[in-house]
């Protein structure tokens, strides 16, 4: 993939390690070659989480006019997703973005962790569209997952993203540290 990665910390050395350690994750995937966006905030959008859970670290998602339908965008975030191409059209630069939220950012283990899980999902979304939109239609039929004693991380993209994060951060990390987060 083509990766336009943007970190948003002002402090120049933080903003520095958080890009250094994201250029380091994203060096272990061999990346389809679209144009992926990367979003380290320096920030918690509420918004979004409130719309996918409070333990949510971050996410991929497909680029495109439902990405705002689904999602409360801060405005900044918004304005690297679309861009205006006419009086009533925007163009989408790029076909996904990883979001990581800001309070994910300050803890570098965390941001690896988090940013790793989060580009296998964007591999997985480019390679493998019948098994990512089967996975899309558990997620809106989320009564049936617990109705079956299941959660989310038994989802199947979510048990290969868990693991390839796991092995790229114990890579990064170490064995130790990543037991413990």
């Amino acid at each position: 993939m083509s990766v336009n990665t943007i970190v948003r910390i002002s402090d120049p050395a933080r903003n520095g390690q958080q890009r250094t350690l994201s250029e380091r994750v994203i060096s272990f995937f061999t990346l389809p070659q679209v144009p992926l966006l990367v979003f380290l905030d320096d920030t918690v959008s509420m918004e979004i989480r409130d719309a996918i859970g409070p333990e949510n670290r971050g996410l991929f998602i497909p680029t495109n006019e439902r990405t705002f339908r689904d999602l409360q965008w801060p405005s900044y975030v918004a304005q690297e997703i679309r861009r205006v191409s006419g009086a009533y059209s925007f163009d989408f630069p790029f076909s996904g973005m990883v979001y990581v939220h800001g309070d994910v950012c300050d803890d570098q283990p965390a941001l690896a962790m988090t940013l790793a899980h989060e580009l296998r999902h964007s591999v997985q979304y480019i390679t493998t569209q019948t098994t990512w939109a089967w996975n899309t239609v558990l997620m809106q039929c989320g009564d049936l997952i617990c109705s079956e004693g299941l959660s989310w991380c038994d989802i199947p993209i979510e048990v290969e993203a868990r693991l390839v994060a796991k092995r790229i951060h114990q890579d990064i990390f170490g064995v130790d540290e990543t037991e413990r987060i």
